[in-house]
This record gives structure tokens, sequence and C-alpha cells, in this order.
């Protein structure tokens, strides 16, 4: 139970502070991340396409 109680109080503090920070972020840092984020997507769905792709064909 302890340690469900410090899980959700540091996903808490995860997601308060990530709020924050991108509150106070420029307009050209948002659009940054936007496209990191963006890039990121791309590669995790092309990753899990060629995975499934080889599990199909074998």
């Amino acid at each position: 139970m302890v340690k469900m109680i410090f899980a959700f109080l540091f996903i808490f503090a995860l997601v308060f502070f990530g709020i924050q920070i991108v509150r106070d972020m420029t307009k050209s840092e948002k659009l940054g991340l936007t496209k990191l984020f963006a890039y990121s997507i791309v590669c995790s769905v092309a990753a899990m396409a060629v995975a499934t792709a080889i599990v199909l064909i074998f």
C-alpha cells in the first residue's frame, strides 16, 4: 500500500511539474518539442510495423 502511495505521488509530481515546464516554454520551444514527439511516434510506429511484418512473414 505504501508503494502505491509513493508511486502515485511520484507520477503526480511528474505530471504537475511537466505541465508547469510546458506552460513556461516559448512558442519555438513548444514547436520543437512537438516535432520531437512526432518524430518519436513515427519511429516507434515504423519499428512496430517492421516487428509485426517479421512475425507475420516467419
